[in-house]
């Protein structure tokens, strides 16, 4: 049997199971109606799947750790989930290092 994934790329989400495409739309944090039929769950992953807005902006995960370093926050928040952990202390570390040198506002002059 072919995997979720290369059905989805091959032929797109009308050839996966309903139950697949409820996964894959919750994947995407999209709140499914509860009597929705298989071409409107269909029709909703398609929307999603065609790629980022044109107001989106796109950063490396290497980026996103080292704004949450800058900004204080924990190692523990998901958005930087890409990064392995010593990846993301490496981020940290260099944005940092920015931050005390002078690179980076510091945390105190961005809250003022």
């Amino acid at each position: 049997p072919e995997s979720v994934v290369t059905r989805l790329s091959v032929g797109g989400p009308a050839r996966l199971t309903v139950k697949e495409l409820k996964a894959k739309l919750e994947e995407f944090a999209v709140t499914i109606p509860s009597h929705a039929k298989k071409s409107e769950l269909v029709e909703l992953l398609s929307s999603k799947m065609t790629g980022p807005s044109q107001d989106a902006v796109l950063v490396s995960p290497e980026s996103a750790a080292a704004e949450k370093a800058a900004a204080g926050e924990s190692l523990a928040v998901e958005h930087v989930a890409d990064l392995a952990p010593g990846q993301q202390r490496k981020a940290r570390a260099r944005a940092l290092k920015m931050e005390t040198s002078g690179d980076v506002t510091t945390r105190r002059s961005k809250r003022a």
